[in-house]
């Protein structure tokens, strides 16, 4: 071996920092190289979504997480439908490479095998069930019945939403519209933006009565309780009955999964009348280069949730599929965006 020859680029530093990282991304690169010698096994023309998913035994929703990770990371490239590994990671995560760095990683991993995280999170990329449900703890939502989740779940929805409720509101034209529903609304922060927004505009939450009752309060404290009205019941099984003109989801979806996200979507397409609109608010994914933020909160949703971030197409998909037209895409701040829908 000639050493001279050999120039080891910066970017190593990568591989390095995830290797001794105990980061939850950390733990998906070093599972797909020992459990799945995913890289090795890569094929160099490229391979498809089902393709990955056939030849490694990953779950769909799991695969859904891993490839948008593996892409920020400059691991793999998309291109016309299909992902190929990159040169970064021919040259550090192949075996027959001269500057192959898997050994490495595997002898910091050995450490971690028997960590509680690294078989929460195998079991997960797996099985594509979340932890609540590998260890029999029960749905994240229905922890929401319990006051002192519930508060600090709706302080924490608030926080994150005063920035980019606002950023929502001026991307909205509801001027023509009546009566609109924020529905999973949480604290009522996004309500409250298009509420000042549109003074005609008639709004409401939909919440679960466990969190409705913060919801009131804090529509109390900013005097907004009598301009937006607060409905109990279950999004599932609320009965719209072409009250709402508007049907608002603001960061819902992504606690679902798919055949959930379909049913929600065709439940709101059934009770909106013609012309109604369906406004989807939430992170969405490329297939290609994503936000940080978003890639790393979507390797939280897979682990502790039943959903994920979708992708763009797959949204359009399912809005075009039970019946929507004039579907329009609006991008408003990290990674988040608006999908809106006319029935």
């Amino acid at each position: 071996m000639d050493f001279t020859k050999i120039k080891f680029q910066y970017s190593i530093n990568n591989i390095i920092s995830l290797s001794l990282s105990t980061g939850l991304d950390s733990f998906f690169v070093k599972i797909a190289i020992l459990e799945y010698d995913f890289f090795n096994k890569f094929r160099n023309d490229g391979m498809s979504i089902k393709e990955i998913q056939k030849s490694f035994k990953i779950h769909e929703r799991s695969l859904n997480v891993l490839l948008p990770l593996f892409t920020s990371l400059s691991f793999l490239v998309y291109k016309k439908g299909k992902y190929f590994l990159t040169d970064y990671i021919k040259d550090y995560l192949l075996k027959n490479s001269e500057k192959y760095m898997g050994d490495f990683i595997t002898f910091r991993t050995n450490y971690q095998l028997d960590s509680k995280i690294y078989k929460i999170v195998y079991s997960v990329i797996k099985t594509g069930k979340p932890i609540n449900c590998t260890q029999n703890s029960g749905d994240w939502v229905n922890s929401l019945s319990i006051k002192k989740m519930c508060e600090s779940f709706t302080k924490a929805m608030d926080q994150r939403g005063k920035y980019l409720a606002s950023k929502v509101s001026k991307k909205l034209k509801l001027s023509k519209c009546n009566n609109l529903v924020d529905i999973g609304g949480s604290s009522g922060i996004y309500s409250c933006f298009i509420a000042e927004k549109f003074k005609k505009l008639n709004v409401n939450i939909l919440e679960i009565p466990s969190v409705a009752k913060n919801t009131r309060l804090i529509l109390k404290k900013r005097k907004f309780e009598k301009r937006i009205t607060v409905i109990e019941g279950d999004m599932f099984s609320f009965d719209y009955n072409n009250k709402y003109d508007v049907h608002f989801y603001s960061n819902v979806f992504h606690d679902w999964g798919k055949s959930d996200v379909k049913f929600l979507i065709k439940k709101s397409y059934q009770g909106l009348p013609k012309n109604g609109k369906i406004i989807l608010h939430d992170g969405h994914l490329n297939f290609n280069k994503n936000e940080k933020s978003l890639i790393q909160n979507d390797i939280s949703l897979l682990i502790y949730t039943k959903g994920r971030y979708y992708y763009f197409q797959e949204i359009i998909n399912l809005l075009k599929q039970i019946g929507f037209r004039k579907v329009k895409i609006k991008k408003i701040a990290c990674g988040r965006s608006l999908i809106i829908g006319q029935k």
